[in-house]
């Protein structure tokens, strides 16, 4: 029998150890409220894909939600080589899109 949504949220560990996976049946889920937490060190995208399918096949769960916070989707992403990799932003010079890469005449 699956049971209904299992939401599961990413969040950093105490002082920037890694990451703990949250995983529980309540959309609002935090470590004091989640089924299960798994520590992620060293953790790369299928290491976290692998991670949520068994807490979806251990729960016994139809659909997975994920409702990490989007300043955390970010960072796994940054961690992750996945971002950075945008359009351009408006009418910045060609060559010229990340901020760090820009001759300092360019945006003073």
């Amino acid at each position: 029998m699956l049971a209904s949504t299992l939401f599961v949220r990413v969040v950093p560990a105490d002082k920037d150890r890694g990451f703990v996976l949250l995983a529980g049946y309540d959309a609002a889920v935090v470590q004091r409220t989640a089924l299960q937490n798994t520590s992620l060190s060293g953790v790369t995208r299928e290491s976290l894909n692998a991670a949520i399918e068994r807490l979806r096949v251990a729960n016994s769960a139809a659909e997975v939600r994920d409702v990490t916070a989007p300043a955390i989707k970010k960072k796994l992403a940054k961690l992750f080589g996945e971002y950075g990799n945008a359009a351009p932003l408006g009418n910045a010079p060609a060559g010229l899109q990340l901020f760090g890469e820009m001759r300092i005449g360019s945006y003073l």
